[in-house]
């Protein structure tokens, strides 16, 4: 399939939304996945402006180069089910995947969000009322494939009521020593550490120390930037609401292996402007975690990282988690490896890696712990039930797929609720959801990157099909 635009084509898509059929729409999205390179030249006329804005252009292309870098080109197999405002539809990709893709259209047709879930080839009847005894047999054969040709590496663990169904480690935590993976090894995981912010923040808050809505300076009198100071809110910073952007700079880039404090972090960002009006738009942002750490110290008068090791590992059980210096080898933690552009083989991501994570990312948690996290998390052991559901509800809508809540994801598949973050960096892929409802718990660790979030796509979809009822499936977010 060309990966090419020509003019008439171009035209007749545009033609095409304009008359807000969503079955165009898909064949407009399915057309600009495609079209490589040209994508930028053609945003507008496929994405609302809000959407742009949110993602940012860079942000737009970066996510569209990682999706097509997994499938290659797609071709839409059959529309399975289309409104005024939205549509979904099933494709093949020229990898051999099968994706869901749903698209939130705005009333002239161009896309206000949009949803990309991996599937089974076209899903049938028999697919619906998987147990959890099949749906641990098809993660197992799946990730054992995955593993043979060399395209996973960490753990995997899928529990029922917080009980094991399968758990399996791949691969290898260090490829110069031969050391393996195991269920306990400590796995880097990307942003999925801001899970840990929004719940010590929301621990803050059960026990009245502070309060969602109350400004920074309340908190950071002297922080430098006024702005941040007086008009961002502890809300805005945990739903990525406040403007604030990322730390990863050309200061950054010189002094990572020497930041070792939230204020080191702080540093690379603090005289920044605010990307827009706080409130008025979302925007991922790292450094606003690093604000929030920042207050966790300031109210409980304990460093962040100490914070966060009394508050959440410990109580949960957590003993193989933490944030680690990249200079340490007491740990046991999984080295990260990644493929270069235009390279063939994976190479360490040690380079990469600044000397310690801060409260955006980049700690470290074995699988088994992540499970403890999870029964901790509902069994009142780390917050209460009221408080916890505030935390983990969105508050931020991505469309029909659900949205942010308090640094947690909370999303939907075939009407099936489930909450948590995922990370990914070069050397790092990590997912973590969980389904209150049907009561899974899904883990998937990689030191390999991009290859935990294909899997958990996958699985999520199988427990999605959990559900008997017939529901249409809903497909996990990436707007």
């Amino acid at each position: 399939m060309s990966r090419i635009l020509t003019a008439v084509a171009f035209l007749w898509l545009v033609s095409s939304i304009a008359v807000a059929a969503p079955e165009r729409s898909a064949e407009a999205f399915v057309h600009y996945w495609n079209a490589g390179d040209d994508r930028a030249a053609i945003n507008s006329e496929v994405f609302t402006d809000d959407f742009i804005a949110r993602r940012g252009e860079e942000g737009l292309a970066q996510m569209m180069r990682m999706v097509y870098g997994d499938n290659g080109d797609i071709a839409v197999h059959s529309i399975t089910r289309a409104t005024g405002d939205s549509v979904r539809f099933l494709v093949s990709s020229e990898k051999g995947n099968w994706l869901d893709i749903g698209l939130d259209l705005a009333g002239d047709g161009r896309i206000g969000a949009f949803g990309v879930q991996f599937t089974t080839p076209p899903p049938v009847g028999s697919e619906q009322g998987l147990d959890g005894s099949e749906i641990a047999k098809r993660v197992r054969d799946y990730v054992d494939g995955l593993a043979e040709k060399g395209a996973f590496s960490g753990a995997v663990l899928l529990a029922k009521d917080f009980e094991p169904v399968l758990a399996k480690s791949y691969g290898l935590a260090d490829r110069e020593t031969g050391r393996a993976n195991t269920l306990d090894t400590p796995i880097n995981l990307g942003s999925m550490n801001k899970m840990f912010t929004g719940l010590a923040i929301t621990q803050l808050v059960a026990e009245g120390k502070l309060a969602y809505d109350d400004p920074v300076g309340k908190y950071l009198p002297d922080y430098p930037n006024q702005r941040v100071r007086d008009t961002v809110s502890i809300h805005q910073l945990l739903t990525h609401t406040s403007g604030l952007g990322s730390y990863w700079n050309a200061r950054y880039d010189e002094r990572k292996n020497t930041l070792q404090s939230l204020d080191d972090f702080a540093a690379l960002f603090v005289d920044d402007p605010l990307a827009f009006e706080p409130g008025e738009a979302e925007q991922y942002s790292n450094a606003g975690p690093v604000v929030l750490g920042l207050i966790i110290k300031s109210v409980s008068g304990q460093d962040y990282y100490a914070f966060i090791r009394e508050r959440v590992y410990s109580p949960a059980g957590m003993d193989n988690s933490g944030h680690f210096d990249k200079f340490e080898n007491q740990s046991g933690k999984a080295n990260g490896y990644y493929v270069p552009e235009g390279g063939s083989e994976p190479i360490s991501n040690f380079d990469d890696l600044g000397r310690i994570g801060s409260a955006a990312g980049g700690g470290y948690a074995s699988a088994n712990d992540l499970l403890r996290f999870a029964r901790a998390l509902y069994d009142g052991t780390l917050i209460d039930a009221e408080h916890r559901e505030i935390m983990t509800t969105f508050k931020v809508p991505w469309g029909a797929e659900g949205g942010y809540g308090y640094l947690f994801a909370d999303l939907r598949i075939n009407g099936q609720r489930f909450i948590g973050h995922n990370g990914g960096a070069p050397g790092i892929n990590a997912e973590f959801s969980h389904f209150p409802e049907l009561g899974y718990t899904l883990i998937v660790l990689s030191n390999l990157d991009r290859a935990a979030t294909p899997v958990a796509d996958q699985v999520r979809t199988w427990i999605g099909y959990s559900n008997s009822s017939g529901a249409p499936r809903e497909a996990a977010s990436t707007d």
